[in-house]
């Protein structure tokens, strides 16, 4: 099942509906199966947006797991410009502990 990553302003917020909540986590995990999905709750900075999804690949390659790889891009962000809260923006939706294969089919 895949890992979804929209880096995007806004990209991981929920939104409440007529039924339930909803936004792309919610669509994401019922109608294109995934299983994890990575979104900003408000809007980015984009070079920190660029540089977040580097580090968070980088570290899921090395073999890191998601909630791990979220904390040190994070981290890697906040030590790149600690007043901006780009860095806090991110949330996972799904297991932390799941490993993540790069490249596989």
């Amino acid at each position: 099942m895949p890992l979804v990553f929209l880096n995007a302003c806004d990209g991981g917020r929920a939104n409440f509906g007529l039924t339930g909540l909803g936004g792309w986590a919610e669509k994401l995990f019922k109608e294109a199966n995934a299983a994890a999905f990575v979104g900003a709750l408000w809007e980015v900075h984009d070079e920190l947006a660029v540089e977040f999804s580097k580090h968070f690949y980088n570290r899921l390659a090395e073999g890191d797991a998601l909630g791990e790889a979220m904390r040190a891009a994070r981290a890697h962000l906040r030590d790149l410009d600690p007043v901006n809260p780009t860095w806090l923006a991110y949330t996972l939706y799904g297991d932390p502990n799941a490993i993540v294969q790069i490249g596989s089919s």
